[in-house]
């Protein structure tokens, strides 16, 4: 989260409570983004999916990012579409969107027992002994 300038222990806060409700049974693995922990930072998440929309992977940025997404509901016309900025386009769609902590993405050999600094780091955002520390935005 470092290439979007942003303090990763507000988005931890929002794992936690993630995994609080989930493990509660309040909601599922996925939960709609309007009724889960993360809408109650929604500036954070939208600068987020922004960046994964424009900017880059979790790995690294992209080395062509876009500038703008084009939303048009009819291709012919034109004078119809409109440019969304990342922010904007971010906000368009963040409410509607299903988030969620999955093991895809989580490195192979990760322990909650390894001294590795990149373990130490996702340790936060795993609940028990359940391997799923990545988070997942699905539109």
């Amino acid at each position: 989260m470092n290439r979007i300038n942003k303090n990763i222990s507000d988005l931890d806060v929002l794992v936690a409570q993630y995994w609080q409700d989930r493990l509660s049974k309040k909601h599922n693995e996925d939960v709609k983004f309007s009724d889960s922990a993360f809408a109650k930072n929604r500036p954070l998440m939208v600068e987020i999916l922004s960046y994964f929309m424009f900017t880059g992977t979790a790995q690294k940025d992209s080395p062509h990012p876009a500038r703008y997404l084009i939303s048009l509901d009819t291709p012919v016309d034109i004078k119809k579409w409109k440019k969304l900025t990342p922010i904007n386009a971010a906000e368009n769609i963040i409410d509607t969107t299903t988030v969620s902590m999955r093991e895809k993405g989580m490195p192979g050999t990760f322990s909650l027992l390894s001294n590795r600094p990149a373990h130490k780091n996702i340790a936060p955002w795993i609940a028990g002994d359940l391997n799923k520390g990545s988070l997942h935005i699905r539109y």
